[in-house]
């Protein structure tokens, strides 16, 4: 069941990346699980459209217990003259 939930956030992130390049979820900060499993489904969804993704996770809050921003973005790919 938790598989189909990540591959359900995957497609979710993966249509955000298509339009906009970058994709934004805001999670609690503590358990970190929640960040890491944002990010994972971040970079699945970079796969699932062939592009290479970079994730950050930005603090919303000073108290260690706030939220977090998992910061997904589309990498540049280099003109094909470049590599």
């Amino acid at each position: 069941m938790a598989q189909d939930v990540h591959e359900d956030l995957a497609a979710e992130i993966a249509r955000e990346l298509e339009l906009s390049g970058t994709s934004v979820r805001r999670v609690r900060a503590y358990p970190v699980q929640q960040a890491v499993d944002v990010s994972w489904a971040a970079k699945r969804a970079g796969r699932m459209i062939g592009e290479h993704v970079r994730t950050s996770v930005t603090p919303l809050s000073l108290r260690e217990d706030g939220e977090v921003a998992v910061v997904a973005i589309v990498e540049q790919r280099r003109p094909a003259h470049d590599q």
